[in-house]
């Protein structure tokens, strides 16, 4: 299936595959792009599973992907990016936002919420985090990212979401920006990409936060999901010559984290101009990725494809299930298993959950947000 993606400067001179939401309002998907997020929801889950099993650290192959695994959260934030301003962009100017914000708050909030108050009561049952737990209503107000460079990573609890109060904010600050001035929009998404990394360099200069810290800083993170609203925003004819074979933009990714991972993201060098070339490397994989002719898909796309389709639930729960290994695996079982091992064990538990959930919960309520959107819509057109 494929649909035009509109070009905000005029023809559309090239059709490309569908990409869900972002190309039509039906549900349908665009199995590589879901492949890329089984990809980084795969390094991410390795990357996690290394932390917190020590015993399982002798596999080098392990290693080589867990040093670079925390970077599968920018590729979220390009996918999110490219789709989220694609969507903006088939609005008319003067149009109201409000479909599209209902659908987001329906295929986010639920489930998310969820996902937080499982932590609070999971937390309260076995005395995890008992410190830093009175500040939970920073997750459940989505200001993850905006509270852990005031009180640090572990003065904050459920810290993963972090990512998801990085993307609520990039939703609320493009949609803004759009209303404001649809025809800037292509040039004030470049200049959030050069904000953020000013707000970087000035976080370390004038307010001596610590490199590592930024990495969670909403303003300064943002970059991530507007570079992939800079390639959504491409003239037709530009994005054709950006889009070559999937393995280059691939390796060009790969060496560009395995050198941020190398230099360490506690140096000022990886938390300033490291994360705007991860960026950058991100949204061209998710561009050539989202330009790439169906007939040309192997089996293993079709797998991690699986997984991307419920990357969302897993990215929320799959650190349950690594804290229920930690607690229940003997050390010479894990250690037998290896990270690769117990990486593919939580992806499997979590994988069948999130089936369950998206076939019962997630998906059921996001057509109900897009009914009710859709009734928006009708509505306003015929007043």
């Amino acid at each position: 299936m494929t649909a035009t993606i509109g070009d905000p400067h005029g023809s559309v001179t090239r059709t490309w595959p569908s990409t869900g939401e972002a190309a039509t309002n039906e549900p349908r998907r665009f199995m590589p792009l879901d492949a890329l997020r089984g990809v980084a929801i795969a390094l991410v889950i390795v990357h996690h599973v290394w932390f917190q099993f020590p015993e399982t650290r002798h596999s080098l192959v392990a290693k080589l992907i867990a040093a670079i695994g925390w970077a599968g959260v920018d590729l979220f934030f390009g996918i999110s990016g490219f789709l989220i301003t694609t969507i903006l962009l088939r609005y008319p100017r003067g149009a109201s936002l409000r479909p599209f914000y209902i659908r987001r708050f329906f295929r986010i909030v639920p489930i998310y919420m969820v996902a937080v108050v499982l932590y609070l009561l999971a937390a309260i049952a076995v005395g995890h985090e008992d410190g830093v737990l009175h500040r939970i209503w920073v997750n459940f107000l989505l200001l993850t990212a905006w509270a852990i460079p005031l009180w640090g990573e572990n003065g904050v609890p459920y810290t993963i979401t972090w990512s998801v109060s990085v993307e609520e904010f990039a939703y609320l600050l493009f949609g803004v920006l759009f209303i404001a001035s649809r025809p800037a929009f292509t040039t004030l998404l470049r200049w959030i990409v050069v904000c953020a990394l000013i707000v970087r360099v000035v976080c370390i200069a004038l307010f001596a936060l610590e490199p590592i810290t930024l990495y969670y800083f909403a303003p300064g993170r943002v970059d991530a999901i507007a570079m992939g609203g800079v390639m959504a925003t491409l003239r037709q004819d530009t994005k054709q010559r950006l889009t070559v074979p999937v393995w280059i933009p691939w390796i060009a990714w790969l060496a560009v984290v395995a050198a941020c991972a190398f230099i360490s993201r506690e140096t000022v060098l990886v938390a300033t101009v490291g994360y705007t070339a991860i960026a950058c490397a991100s949204a061209w994989l998710v561009l050539c990725v989202v330009g790439r002719p169906d007939n040309r898909l192997w089996p293993v796309t079709r797998w991690f494809a699986s997984l991307g389709l419920v990357s969302y639930f897993v990215y929320l729960f799959h650190g349950f299930v690594i804290a229920a290994l930690v607690r229940v695996l003997p050390p010479q079982v894990a250690s037998a298993a290896g990270v690769l091992g117990l990486s593919v064990a939580v992806a499997a538990i979590t994988f069948m959950a999130g089936r369950i959930s998206w076939r019962f919960f997630e998906h059921p309520l996001i057509r109900r947000g897009r009914d009710i959107s859709d009734r928006y819509e009708s509505a306003g057109s015929r007043g």
